[in-house]
């Protein structure tokens, strides 16, 4: 599909698929996960998913920042990208009912494969044109575009690769400093690693979902009670 535009479920906007509570996490914490030994297919080795610093910021801390998060700037951002005003009502509420998302990365080498589609601006003319291209360059596409917005609503978000990145060294890193300026840097170094880095390796989805689902049942009853939710 197209690359550009809204992703609801990246914002929790109307996903039926989303968890039901949130984390807290303080400053400092770890994400609770055992490490699991996967091996990967065809001799791709092994993945283990250790505990790692991905997002510092307390969610509860980010969900009572969000007086302040979303200004003019950001409503002009989504309004110069085409949303309507109800879908810019959406996107706002709900950045307040999830604090948080989590994105997992498929960086696997079946990434490759060149049946993903991406739209080009063309040369001298406001028009898109939608052209094939890897599965991989469409994700870099869908993330970078989502950077971006994130970085503008101030909507902290975490990321996490499924295979830790050959070219840049990174598997874990987020969009979620307290401090706009900051954000930004971090939307960039998002797309920087995305960029630079080729799929390689196997699938270990299930150990990065346990490791998703050990963070949200750290504090599970405490983000039940102000009914907040991770997406």
């Amino acid at each position: 599909g197209e690359t550009t535009g809204l992703n609801p479920a990246a914002f929790g906007a109307l996903c039926p698929a989303t968890v039901a509570h949130t984390v807290t996490m303080n400053d400092g914490d770890l994400p609770l996960a055992v490490p699991v030994e996967e091996s990967g297919a065809g001799g791709g080795g092994s993945q283990s998913a250790v505990p790692t610093a991905v997002s510092r910021t307390a969610t509860l801390s980010r969900s009572l920042s969000y007086s302040r998060a979303i200004d003019e700037s950001a409503d002009d951002y989504m309004l110069a990208n085409g949303y309507p005003h109800g879908l810019r009502e959406e996107v706002k509420n709900s950045c307040k009912q999830f604090p948080s998302r989590i994105w997992i990365l498929d960086n696997s080498g079946s990434m490759g494969k060149c049946d993903g589609k991406k739209l080009l601006n063309l040369k001298g003319k406001e028009a898109k044109q939608l052209v094939q291209c890897s599965r991989w360059e469409e994700l870099c596409k869908s993330v970078e575009f989502h950077a971006d917005l994130v970085a503008t609503l101030k909507a902290p978000t975490d990321f996490r690769l499924l295979n830790r990145s050959f070219e840049t060294g990174e598997q874990y890193f987020s969009i979620s400093s307290m401090d706009p300026r900051e954000m930004r840097k971090q939307a960039e170094n998002v797309k920087r690693i995305m960029r630079a880095s080729v799929p390689h390796n196997a699938t270990p989805l299930t150990m990065h979902l346990n490791a998703v689902r050990s963070r949200i049942i750290e504090e599970l009853d405490k983000l039940t009670e102000l009914g907040r939710r991770i997406v």
